[in-house]
């Protein structure tokens, strides 16, 4: 039987359910072979000969695939239709080719769907491998290998701290610190504007904004100030206005195109919440399963029998009314041939969302979308009338505006509408019956107070948009150079925004004061086209690598002599605004705010990293974090001395922390405990040191199996544990005062598949007055009283029975008073918990690839 190859088991059961038993399909698992982690993979030297490896793991899917082909030597590849599917196929014919018999077939077929039609037409006609493509991977694969294995080093060597640097997604880092100076650089200009509510004769009521203040049209800037805004309101209330048109003009809007990988991940983020990485993940399997065609494209463009399907979709499910006359054609804009497959798209249009039989709700989420905007962008455009009304003054010294909009006909709006990524001014008001000459009654005129705005922080949805507007990446790599800086620590994410780590900025200021070439929005942009070119064969591959090779020697060259120190001081200078922001008292920001002698400037740590420190070291040791709270600096801080130790408040690299006693060649690791999020450290005196480096706190031997009981905070925040098992605590607090009833009650809850059924209560006492049930239980060490997560034991002298609402209200302040907490236990919305970040990598000699 012919042996037909494919990147995944998914897929391969998918196409073997098509093709039958006449057929053999497996699995190579993705790629077989990879250039090694070390230096000389790439050969420079030789005209960038490369050394390639089978990997460990593909080892024995090469001899499965090897022990198929003894009974047949005929080979079908048929991996993804892109770049990426075509180098594997080239890697599994170059690994396969010393066990094919003589004169063996090996072909390769592609298709854009895995459905029964798309496969067997494949099968049909088979094509060779394509090498133009090959070559772009080739070219591609050793660019990002010179430069990660090359500028790297260099990295290291000169900027402790830093990870990597790639072609990619160094670029893509530079784009979000840019974003980031412009908004630390940004002012705030104040701007008022005027609204008046009116109403017609008819008593119906309408808003109006002033568009004409002293006969004179505004302009945004031109009431800057509350006196003037209140100015414009007297002249508003001094004047008889009247209705001076209406104008209403139909409007319409047409569907968006289907989605091509970019504009697909755009809207997974925006609306999903979904990251380019887990979008492209979800999209694989839909693909893989037969669901969608192929999700990395670069085309908008739709199969005509697709488009028919489409049309057939709309018809029986929204009504002719909706089925423009003509089917809607969407041309290509890719700047790259060979990733210009047709859209993303259902291969069934009949097949809506809702029975999809698919249990993962990213997958479910995702294809809704897909099948929601292919059928939009097939559909009647959505009709409407806006409505203008201009009213003014006899005089001419006041005019107003209103504006509103009426559907008349929804369209494609009834299914779809993509999602903006920012807040955007869209009047969709219905106005009521107006008529010209009308006087309006002036009901109100409010002054409204603005300031000008900076632009926003990136998410991952503009951040993919921009990129697609710069030229740099293409949909293979989105995800990936995305996924690739967060990964490193360059960039997190808050609240769905890219924000910039500190050890970010220093590398995008590093690359961009000795390297400014090679993060260059043009060059890598240009270099993008010239790798396009290669894959359509209008370029050798060798010959962009000579040249690119040639002047990113040079560069590296010019940094042979450049020291630490010099490095420091050039970052210090370019950062200066983002390190030293102007302090309220107007002092010099420079200057050290603890011996008031030293200046402050940037340093770096033996271990790695950089801090800020005063230069009258080692007299003050003054440091703090690059990014340190606003208002807070810090030094090293004496808080008392407990048992002849003195007990410090400090602040390290990774945030300040309490230490007992000095470092000394006898004690060279001091006890220390760091500060929990959401602590002022202004408030750790030396009674909540003393409790933090007293953790972890016992509380006492398990009821059940004897087995030490204890509260603590670690990696994940506090918790309460038992033998092995952790239970998490939702406030830091609650471990330096957590009894034996409740983390008994939290590790059952954790355990208890699920969470564990409470205990019947003893009495019911009422409702605390700040809201929720006041109970009293039996716990494993007595009765108690609950409220919310407050527990208070009852004295011993004091019978459940005879315990009054008054009296457990005493208990419960007592014990929240004690343990610090609040009294009001109104539910308070929980706070996600953060991403868990990726473990470090190990070696760190190994650089990534950039893409």
């Amino acid at each position: 039987m012919p042996v037909v190859v494919v990147e995944s088991p998914a897929k391969a059961k998918t196409i073997n359910k098509y093709l039958g038993d006449d057929y053999t399909v497996l699995a190579s698992f993705g790629h077989v072979r990879d250039l090694p982690p070390k230096d000389g993979s790439v050969d420079p030297e030789a005209d960038f000969a490369m050394k390639w490896e089978v990997a460990a793991e593909s080892r024995k899917h090469v001899k499965a695939i090897k022990d198929a082909l003894a009974s047949d030597p005929t080979l079908i590849l048929a991996t993804d239709p892109d770049r990426e599917g075509e180098a594997i196929s080239w890697h599994l014919l170059e690994t396969l080719a010393p066990a094919l018999k003589k004169g063996a077939e090996v072909s390769r077929v592609t298709f854009n769907a895995i459905t029964k039609s798309a496969v067997t037409e494949a099968m049909a006609n088979p094509r060779q491998i394509d090498q133009p493509l090959v070559d772009a991977y080739l070219a591609r694969r050793a660019l990002d290998y010179l430069v990660g294995f090359n500028l790297s080093p260099v990295l290291w060597r000169k900027l402790p701290g830093a990870k990597s640097a790639g072609r990619v997604q160094s670029v893509a880092l530079r784009i979000i610190v840019d974003r980031e100076m412009e908004i630390e650089a940004f002012k705030a200009r104040e701007y008022w504007t005027v609204h008046a509510r009116l109403a017609t004769p008819r008593g119906d009521e309408f808003d109006a904004n002033l568009t004409v203040f002293g006969g004179r049209k505004l302009e945004r800037f031109d009431l800057a100030t509350e006196e003037q805004a209140k100015l414009a309101v007297t002249a508003i209330t001094s004047r008889d206005l009247k209705v001076l048109s209406v104008a209403a003009k139909p409007a319409s809007r047409n569907p968006w195109p289907p989605f091509m990988t970019s504009t697909l991940q755009q809207e997974a983020s925006r609306k999903l919440g979904l990251g380019a990485r887990a979008c492209m993940s979800a999209a694989q399997r839909l693909y893989e399963a037969g669901y969608i065609t192929y999700m990395r494209t670069d085309g908008i463009d739709m199969a005509p029998e697709a488009v028919m399907a489409a049309r057939d979709a709309i018809r029986a499910r929204f009504g002719a009314e909706y089925l423009p006359k003509s089917p809607r054609m969407y041309k290509n804009k890719a700047k790259n041939a060979q990733e210009a497959h047709e859209c993303i798209r259902p291969t069934d249009m009949m097949l809506s969302p809702d029975r999809l039989p698919v249990s993962d709700k990213d997958q479910k989420a995702l294809y809704d979308l897909i099948w929601k905007r292919t059928l939009a962008s097939q559909m009647e455009s959505a009709r409407m009338e806006r409505t203008t009304v201009e009213i003014g003054s006899a005089d001419g010294q006041v005019g107003l505006r209103a504006t509103g909009q009426v559907m008349l006909f929804d369209g494609f709006l009834k299914i779809y509408d993509q999602g903006r990524d920012d807040e955007e001014d869209e009047d969709g008001r219905r106005l009521p019956l107006i008529h010209e000459g009308e006087a309006p009654e002036k009901r109100s005129a409010t002054p409204e107070q603005h300031f000008t705005q900076p632009p926003p922080r990136y998410t991952e949805a503009t951040l993919v948009k921009r990129m697609e507007e710069l030229g740099i990446g293409r949909p293979s790599t989105y995800a990936s150079i995305i996924g690739t800086i967060q990964e490193r620590d360059y960039v997190r994410k808050e609240q769905n925004r890219l924000i910039p780590e500190d050890k970010g900025r220093l590398v995008t200021i590093f690359l961009q004061k000795y390297f400014p070439r090679y993060v260059s929005y043009d060059f890598t942009a240009n270099l993008e086209g010239e790798l396009d070119d290669i894959s359509s064969g209008e370029r050798a591959y060798r010959e962009v690598l000579r040249r690119f090779w040639r002047d990113f020697t040079a560069a590296l060259e010019s940094t042979a002599d450049l020291r630490i120190g010099e490095v420091l001081e050039a970052i210090d200078d370019a950062l200066a605004p983002h390190l030293y922001p102007p302090r309220p008292d107007g002092s010099d920001p420079r200057e050290c705010p603890l011996c008031h002698k030293g200046r402050l400037h940037l340093k770096t740590a033996r271990s790695g990293g950089a801090f800020i420190g005063c230069s009258n070291y080692p007299e003050c040791r003054f440091t703090r974090p690059i990014s340190s709270p606003e208002g807070e600096v810090m030094g090293d801080t004496v808080l008392g001395v407990d048992n002849g130790d003195e007990i410090s408040l400090k602040n390290g690299r990774f945030g300040p922390y309490v230490q007992r006693g000095e470092a000394t060649a006898e004690n060279p690791k001091p006890p220390r405990a760091s500060i929990p999020k959401g602590w002022d450290t202004g408030s750790v005196d030396l009674e909540r040191a003393l409790a933090l480096l007293a953790l972890p706190r016992e509380i006492g031997p398990h009821p059940e199996d004897g087995v030490l009981v204890e509260a603590g905070i670690g990696r994940y925040g506090p918790y309460v544990k038992h033998g092995a098992t952790y239970a998490n605590l939702p406030d830091v607090d609650e471990v330096f005062t957590i009894g034996m009833n409740r983390a008994v009650e939290v590790l059952a809850s954790k355990r208890g598949r699920g969470r564990a059924a409470p205990a019947a209560p003893l009495a019911e006492l009422g409702e605390h007055p700040q809201g929720g049930p006041v109970q009293v239980l039996d716990g494993r060490y007595g009765p108690y009283v609950k409220w919310g997560k407050v527990n208070a034991t009852l004295p011993r002298d004091l019978a459940p029975g005879d315990v009054t609402l008054e009296r457990a209200l005493e208990l419960i302040s007592e014990k929240a008073a004690k343990s610090g907490k609040k009294p009001a236990r109104k539910a308070a919305a929980k706070k996600p918990a953060a991403a868990k970040k990726p473990a470090a990598k190990k070696t760190a000699s190994k650089a990534k690839k950039a893409e």
